[in-house]
């Protein structure tokens, strides 16, 4: 991703998908771009800046491995309407599983000990 002063590009290695919103009209990038003929000026200033960072920085993007998790990427990069769960969905699962473990594995403990309780009071 690079910025200029007014538009924002992405690049996805996946698909070879592309980014490009105007900041200054467009703050909640609602409407990429990048396949708009009008832009396409502005579009290849914003490859060849992310080119350019990429060479000075000794970057090694381009040669990367795509590893993104299929359950977020059932769309095609820089689609404005992405289908499926977001990685906060899975986060949100995974973490209501995992209360949800903790809280039986708590009752069953408060269980056990209320049992030793009552165990040792009849007794």
């Amino acid at each position: 991703m690079v910025r200029g002063p007014r538009y924002k590009y992405t690049h996805y290695l996946e698909g070879n998908g592309e980014e490009l919103y105007d900041m200054k009209n467009d703050p909640g990038e609602r409407k990429n771009l990048a396949k708009n003929p009008k832009y396409a000026k502005v579009l290849a200033e914003h490859r060849a800046m992310l080119d350019d960072y990429i060479t000075r920085s000794k970057d090694n993007y381009r040669s990367l491995k795509v590893d993104a998790d299929p359950r977020c990427r059932n769309h095609t990069p820089g689609s404005p309407q992405p289908r499926g769960p977001s990685a906060r969905d899975i986060i949100k699962k995974k973490n209501k599983l995992e209360k949800k473990s903790e809280d039986s594995c708590q009752s069953s403990l408060f269980l056990f000990l209320l049992h030793k309780t009552l165990q040792t009071n009849i007794r």
